[in-house]
């Protein structure tokens, strides 16, 4: 019993002392943080936007939905592989580009968002596959950011906490937070409001590009 209680108190302390490096860890805190920031954005477009069309633009919930899910799928991957593409070629010049491809790409999803939830209705579907694919474009590099972070020893609990945090600050509270704004005013401005946490993910991304650490060529696989 004895040694069972040992090794609990051992699993602890380690994981404590885990916690505790991430959190001292500024180019792991402000990657977490950017990146929750921009699933803030992403969950509330997926909860909201077949609403969107359905109250805007007339669509049934079967087209809606289909039009989102669509647009989510291919810009999904297409944004996915141009920002790694591009943080691939830009890391070998500039160490932190990991950090810089997703703030920019967190900068060009605004004005599309903007267009697509205010724009005339032919601007609509356009401007959601645009900002999808823009906000896309920063997944693969932001990732990478947060891996390159930690050690490699640490990676399991990095990966762990990035969970935590992007669910706990970004796409479980949007909806709600989105919704409420809707019905105090109208959806337009409950999606809209959503785009203020890009202009944060951007703020603290071109902030962790400070910390960002010099790539290795062990490391540089990860982009």
């Amino acid at each position: 019993m004895f040694t069972a209680e040992k090794g609990v108190g051992n699993t602890v302390h380690h994981l404590l002392d885990a916690v505790l490096k991430l959190v001292k860890n500024p180019a792991y805190g402000t990657a977490i943080l950017g990146y929750a920031m921009v699933t803030f954005m992403v969950g509330g477009i997926s909860v909201w936007m077949p609403s969107f069309l359905q109250r805007f633009h007339g669509d049934t919930p079967a087209s809606a939905g289909f039009s989102v899910g669509a647009i989510t799928a291919i810009t999904g991957f297409l944004g996915t592989m141009a920002g790694g593409v591009w943080a691939h070629r830009w890391i070998k010049r500039n160490h932190r580009a990991l950090y810089l491809v997703a703030a920019i790409s967190a900068i060009l999803t605004i004005p599309a968002a903007i267009l697509c939830f205010f724009g005339p209705h032919a601007a609509t579907l356009p401007a959601l596959a645009a900002a999808e694919f823009f906000v896309f474009m920063g997944s693969a590099p932001v990732n990478a950011a947060i891996l390159n972070a930690v050690s490699a020893r640490m990676r399991a609990t990095a990966l762990a906490g990035e969970l935590l945090m992007i669910h706990a600050l970004g796409d479980v509270p949007s909806p709600r937070i989105i919704g409420a704004i809707s019905d105090a005013s109208n959806l337009r401005y409950g999606l809209a409001f959503a785009t203020i946490a890009l202009v944060m993910a951007a703020a603290v991304l071109f902030l962790g590009a400070r910390f960002a650490p010099r790539i290795t060529a062990d490391t540089q696989q990860l982009v």
